[in-house]
């Protein structure tokens, strides 16, 4: 399924019986939303189109990419591909949108944090998208400047859209 607002179009794929009711969210408009939000909030709001291919599975299915990627035989809750290498310029293609990369979501996983933390399934996976997003766009966590530099694009991105700052301990 392909859907198109503004900034935005994503590729939505799903692994048999890994799309419960559950993500029907993932479906709708306001998550489209959010990344073409991302893209202005992280200085890319020159890219006029852009794609990104989000696969959904459960953790049987998120094993194998996580151990081929990453070299951990566990699952994860997301995993970002990023396309354009970091430091490589960022080229419009003349038509078309340019495509920004992968995302792999365990609904599974996502599912059990929610439920750990005590937040609303579609609040955590929202939430781990609009990281995974970010990944994309080569922002990452790896020293403390760049973790609050990311987290703080992360609830500007999903303030915007009224939901909670993910990072807000109760």
């Amino acid at each position: 399924m392909i859907s198109a607002i503004s900034d935005v179009s994503w590729m939505l794929h799903w692994e048999e019986d890994s799309l419960c009711t559950e993500g029907a969210w993932l479906l709708s408009s306001p998550m489209m939303e959010l990344f073409s939000y991302g893209l202005r909030c992280s200085g890319h709001a020159d890219l006029a189109l852009a794609e990104v291919n989000v696969l959904i599975t459960n953790d049987v299915g998120m094993i194998p990419y996580n151990r081929t990627y990453r070299g951990f035989d566990r699952t994860t809750n997301i995993l970002a591909f990023p396309s354009i290498a970091k430091g490589d310029p960022w080229i419009k293609p003349p038509e078309g949108p340019l495509f920004l990369g992968d995302l792999i979501l365990s609904q599974t996983t996502a599912m059990r944090e929610a439920l750990e933390k005590e937040i609303s399934y579609e609040a955590h996976g929202t939430h781990l998208l609009v990281h995974g997003f970010l990944h994309l766009l080569h922002y990452d966590h790896h020293t403390e400047k760049e973790a609050q530099e990311m987290e703080h694009l992360e609830k500007t991105i999903l303030a915007q859209k009224g939901w909670p700052d993910p990072y807000e301990e109760d």
